[in-house]
């Protein structure tokens, strides 16, 4: 049970890490076109509004990006549509001449493709140029193992009988090590996508347990 509860922190760690590094990689930002599929605005998180935030803040506009100073300076591309991210969408949009409403919605998706020479996408919320399907496992792997830890934490504090809830969260990790198994080893992202949505749901079972 302890190498199995090393190996999931192990995966968290590994999935976390490639989720910071594709935030902070402005190579890939400034040369990739983001596959925006969805209006965005306050509250919305997700991959796509991580691109959006490193587009934001690499486009030129009084040398800062559309962030600003000093905002520039304190800007972490967490992939969670907040103020400052709502401020920087109407600056651009006013640059752009567009209704500056802080959202992004399809008239500033359009612009955005037709600045970006007209790529545009279909797929589910990923990047021009990645898997979507690999995006979209990696993704709910990392949802999963985020479940997965809160699990944890219920069971840890909890003064009940937690036993059906270790049987639920014991039943998670094995299809979370399926999933990355999947995931790496077969690069069936369908199947490891499957996967980790069983396991997120049996964490969540779990919490239900102990609650």
């Amino acid at each position: 049970m302890k190498t199995k509860i090393f190996s999931i922190l192990f995966l968290g760690a590994v999935f976390f890490w490639a989720g910071d590094a594709l935030a902070n990689n402005s190579n890939f930002y400034t040369g990739n076109v983001c596959n925006f599929t969805r209006d965005m605005g306050p509250g919305t998180w997700g991959e796509d509004v991580r691109c959006l935030q490193q587009y934001l803040s690499a486009a030129v506009y009084g040398g800062s990006g559309y962030y600003g100073m000093p905002y520039q300076n304190y800007l972490i591309a967490d992939g969670f549509f907040g103020s400052m991210t709502a401020q920087a969408v109407m600056q651009w949009q006013r640059s752009q001449s567009l209704q500056a409403s802080g959202y992004f919605d399809a008239a500033s998706r359009a612009k955005y493709f037709e600045l970006m020479g007209g790529y545009g996408g279909t797929g589910g919320g990923g990047f021009y140029g990645i898997n979507p399907e690999e995006d979209r496992a990696r993704q709910k792997i990392d949802e999963a193992l985020r479940m997965m830890e809160d699990a944890r934490d219920e069971i840890d504090d909890s003064n009940r009988n937690t036993s059906d809830a270790e049987d639920s969260l014991e039943d998670a990790e094995d299809d979370m090590l399926d999933a990355v198994h999947e995931f790496f080893v077969n690069r069936d992202f369908s199947e490891a996508y499957d996967l980790a949505r069983d396991a997120e749901d049996l964490a969540q079972d779990a919490i239900d347990e102990v609650n």
